[in-house]
């Protein structure tokens, strides 16, 4: 005996060519759309109640329909042969010359092969059409409920459908029946989640507003099912949301940048007084030390000159981060999150900038990186005071694209592009600690020519890993800024409080954190300029158009000084692929301890990104949500946002616009560097105005919605190490 299940929303859509009935009561719904167990229940539906409780809503083609049936006298059953599908085959007219609907259904139902999907939705409804097609695929194609008695009866209303995002919506309508998704679910706290799907997880941080998120595997059936859950408030996929920055594009400028070739830019000068006017505050006094500042973005690359030394340390004696640098890494402690409670093995894979270090050797090894063709030979520097080293691969993807390169200049030429290189984790203070990373950034499967980043807690600036090919006291290639090192027994920072997770997760020296500044991924190099124009030291005169032997630009003062002199920064890497908009509000507001008003919490966080989407900000959801958060857990925090890119036009700022936040809008360097932006005449220069592109306010809560403007159009900024990486011909080519 079959078990069939209809799956639909008000209105319901039946016949082809045309719409049979546009809509039904909400009883005679639910009587249609309900779980037909058995064929024997396909001849007890009652036809007649199709028109009996309630007058019909029509539209004309139901309404033709009716008309047609009353006038003829021709019975339901011969009505419905001209609406049914030509792919259905009719074994026989006996149930029509009846004038037996129920007999018609019958008939169809006995069919081996019968499937709903012979039913269309005519291309003439006036409904949504394009998501009723949708929704029959799911039913009709890949047959989630059909043969399923175990299956609950299901309605899904737009209002269901409204809590699926459309990309995780796509997913669902193309999954094959038992296909498992991953999924983000936004739920209020206690929400129970077992009826629905075994593959599943809870943060236990509960928000201000009451809710948590939940994630997990789920057959694509069953998070239909979630969503009609009045617990759940929306479901997407494991993934960014966030619109991702469009990253300036110029032929010339590209070409300079491979080439090194004149002209070189001229004008250049340091944003300085004629801008912002930091030396003056400087002056005063006011250098930006005590503040910690958190860009909000793509992350940095803090062994570049300009941001060498400028990151965040924890200075609170009694945390057992004490002087380790400070950095939130959303995305990788989601992944973190499910490796530890559902055993998949994303950090082994290498999706996270969270290093797995727990291979180990006892001197000299061979290993094959992630991405890598074949083994090599590694040495390892006698320094390991047990004798046990600890290796695995590194994160930075943008770093693995430029392996044969670099391999082909210092190794063997085996490297290939896409390579991770190799770290080493070291004890050398005392035996069993291990506070020592070491990075083949050259490629050459040798760490003993390797300055390694050194967690020595002593807050000198020894964590990054870095290379300085040329020996002119500037770094030329990155492995990023190592804070910190498992032990066995201290939790990763924020992990114990935010996602459950217990030191003891990871083992002594298993796992190496990583912030690095890859622009292979989602945001580029985006998270490098806002956190450089923020707290830039203006170490680096020369560009990367002319190369380390062109003539110094800014006079040789420094091309890249932010306002923060003295500030210490951090930062909520990865952002542009992490799936939550509050984790880095969270951690700006509780720290690494996850208490509110210590230390190490954040004063000012950069948002330089938006959802153009959405018109009404601040009564959208991620408005208020992190607007509650800032209120109750980051009091002392201020939130600057950028207003967004879509003007001119009145009343054009996007969201998020937080109540409590600072809306930025943007304003020009104009005519300061020459290469980018060719000066016509001298009425082109003007400098320090709104850019034409920047939105305007005011905003939907009746505020001036723009709140100040800063340097957002042609400003000079630091480029990641790496990125700028070239070969040509003989030579390898860095900026400096």
């Amino acid at each position: 005996m079959k078990n069939y299940k209809i799956i639909g929303f008000n209105p319901l859509i039946l016949g082809n060519p045309s719409i049979f009935v546009r809509d039904f009561s909400r009883s005679v719904l639910e009587n249609i759309i309900s779980l037909i167990e058995a064929d024997e229940l396909l001849a007890s539906l009652n036809p007649r109640s199709l028109v009996s409780s309630e007058p019909l809503k029509t539209n004309d083609a139901s309404e033709s329909f009716l008309k047609n049936s009353n006038e003829t006298g021709q019975s339901y059953g011969q009505q419905l042969t001209n609406f049914v599908s030509p792919n259905f085959t009719i074994e026989s007219q006996t149930a029509f010359a009846t004038n037996s609907y129920s007999s018609y259904l019958s008939q169809i139902g006995s069919r081996e092969n019968f499937s709903i999907s012979e039913i269309k939705v005519s291309p003439t409804t006036k409904i949504n059409h394009t998501l009723s097609e949708k929704l029959d695929r799911i039913e009709l194609e890949s047959g989630f409920f059909r043969n399923n008695a175990s299956s609950s009866n299901i309605i899904l209303a737009n209002a269901v459908v409204e809590k699926i995002h459309s990309n995780l919506l796509q997913d669902i309508i193309a999954a094959a029946r038992r296909t498992q998704l991953q999924f983000v679910a936004r739920i209020k706290a206690g929400t129970d989640l077992d009826a629905y799907t075994e593959q599943w997880f809870v943060r236990p941080f509960i928000d201000p507003l009451g809710s948590t998120v939940a994630s997990g595997f789920a057959s694509a059936s069953a998070l239909l099912k979630m969503a009609s859950d009045a617990k759940v408030i929306s479901l997407q996929r494991a993934e960014s949301l966030l619109e991702v920055p469009t990253k300036f594009s110029d032929p010339d400028v590209a070409a300079a940048i491979e080439a090194r070739s004149r002209p070189e830019p001229q004008g250049w000068f340091h944003t300085g007084g004629a801008i912002h006017g930091s030396q003056e505050a400087w002056a005063k006094g006011y250098t930006g030390k005590g503040v910690r500042y958190m860009s909000n973005d793509s992350g940095a690359d803090y062994a570049h000159p300009d941001l060498l030394g400028t990151w965040a340390y924890i200075e609170d004696p009694a945390s057992p981060y004490y002087g380790l640098p400070q950095m939130f890494d959303s995305w990788s402690s989601y992944v973190a999150a499910f490796d530890f409670r559902l055993g998949t093995s994303f950090i082994a894979d290498g999706v996270a900038d969270y290093a797995d270090t727990s291979a180990t050797a006892l001197g000299n090894f061979r290993y094959s990186p992630l991405g890598a063709k074949v083994e090599h030979n590694y040495i390892v520097p006698n320094t390991s005071l047990s004798g046990v080293y600890h290796y695995g691969s590194h994160p930075d993807k943008a770093l693995a694209n430029k392996a044969e390169i670099l391999n082909g200049i210092f190794g063997d030429g085996t490297a290939v592009k896409g390579e991770r290189a190799a770290i080493l984790v070291v004890d050398e203070e005392k035996a069993g600690v291990y506070d020592t990373v070491y990075v083949d950034l050259n490629f050459n499967f040798d760490f003993t020519d390797e300055t390694p980043a050194r967690l020595t807690r002593d807050f000198t600036y020894q964590e990054v890993a870095a290379l300085d090919y040329n020996n002119d006291n500037l770094n030329d290639i990155s492995g990023g800024l190592v804070y910190f090192i498992s032990d066995g027994k201290t939790a990763l920072p924020t992990l114990d409080w935010y996602w459950g997770i217990p030191g003891s997760f990871f083992g002594n020296g298993d796992l190496v954190a990583f912030h690095v500044m890859d622009d292979s991924e989602g945001g580029g190099d985006h998270g490098m300029g806002t956190t450089s124009v923020a707290v830039g030291q203006g170490v680096v005169t020369g560009s990367v158009f002319a190369g380390p032997d062109g003539t110094p630009q800014a006079g040789g003062r420094g091309l890249v000084v932010g306002p923060g002199k003295d500030v210490a920064s951090t930062q909520n890497g990865n952002w542009y692929i992490s799936p939550f908009i509050e984790d880095g509000y969270i951690y700006a507001g509780l720290g690494y301890d996850g208490i509110s008003g210590t230390s190490d919490d954040i004063q000012i966080v950069s948002n330089s990104w938006g959802f153009s989407g959405i018109n009404n900000d601040g009564y959208d959801y991620q408005s208020r949500l992190i607007d509650s958060i800032n209120r109750t857990l980051a009091p002392n925090t201020a939130l600057l946002f950028s207003t967004g890119n879509g003007a001119p036009g009145y009343g054009t700022v996007a969201p998020p616009s937080p109540a409590s936040g600072i809306g930025v809008g943007a304003s020009t360097l104009f005519g300061s560097i020459g290469l980018f932006e060719s000066i016509a005449s001298a009425k082109q220069i003007v400098g320090g105005d709104v850019m034409s592109w920047s939105n305007r306010g005011p905003g939907v809560n009746i505020d001036a919605g723009v709140d100040v403007v800063a340097t957002g159009a042609f400003g000079t900024g630091a480029d990641p190490l790496n990125q700028t990486l070239t070969y040509s011909k003989t030579k390898l080519a860095l900026w400096s």
